[in-house]
């Protein structure tokens, strides 16, 4: 691959049509200023200058002035050369194609022809990786795309696990409250049938106690009669002693 050693084979070529006498050069060169000529050489220089210095893009830019100073087709070559070194195949394919369509019968078209076929091939190469770039970027966005997805649907499961968790864990609850209501219930009645019982006991033996009480007076009544009084029958009216005639 020839790099370098096209550029400063065209220099003496279009430094020679530069500086040559108008007879040589055409109408164009011809009709040029001499402070046009000067300004064109000097750019020129510059752009073969840093092109030699690997600074593609500062030699670009001189070239680019030389050309607009005088439109001569062997530097659309040099614009060619800069554009492919910087990478912009696309830019050096035009380039080549323009110097080839306008220079005619030229000592550097057989070595121009072959920068362009390279430099289609490096764009054709280009336009792949590109491609293959792109490619590869949408299936990662794909790609994050599902896992989004997919964090957003565990999400919602989880959403949907905790909230069948709360509807469980509230069902319990109310479950735990309704036994706890009735278990509650069922001590309520027992204290109501205990204390009931207890009030059974208490005023059952509080009769009792009256009965013991009478029965032990009547006794003690009884015994404290005069031995051989009669005894007097009782009654619920009381006791009519007609012994004496009462």
């Amino acid at each position: 691959m020839v790099r370098l050693a096209c550029p400063r084979l065209l220099i003496p070529v279009v430094v020679a049509l530069l500086v040559a006498a108008p007879a040589h050069a055409g109408p164009s060169l011809a009709a040029a200023s001499a402070e046009e000529l000067a300004a064109a050489r000097a750019a020129f220089a510059r752009g073969s200058e840093a092109f030699k210095r690997g600074a593609f893009g500062d030699a670009l830019a001189a070239y680019d002035e030389a050309y607009r100073l005088k439109a001569l087709p062997e530097i659309l070559f040099n614009i060619g050369q800069c554009h492919f070194q910087l990478g912009a195949f696309e830019r050096a394919t035009f380039f080549y194609q323009r110097f080839l369509a306008e220079v005619g019968d030229s000592p550097n078209r057989e070595v121009a022809t072959r920068r362009l076929s390279e430099a289609e091939t490096r764009l054709a190469e280009q336009h792949k990786l590109e491609a293959a770039r792109l490619e590869t970027e949408r299936l990662a966005a794909e790609a994050a795309a599902r896992e989004h997805a997919a964090a957003e649907a565990d999400a919602a499961v989880a959403r949907l696990l905790e909230e069948e968790r709360l509807a469980v864990a509230r069902q319990e609850a109310a479950q735990a409250a309704t036994r706890a209501a009735e278990a509650q219930a069922r001590v309520q009645a027992e204290e109501a049938e205990r204390d009931a019982a207890l009030q059974w006991a208490i005023w059952g033996g509080v009769g009792v106690g009256v009965a013991v009480i009478a029965t032990a007076a009547t006794v003690t009544a009884i015994a404290l009669q005069p031995a051989g009084a009669p005894v007097l029958p009782s009654g619920t009216l009381g006791t009519l002693d007609r012994r004496n005639g009462s």
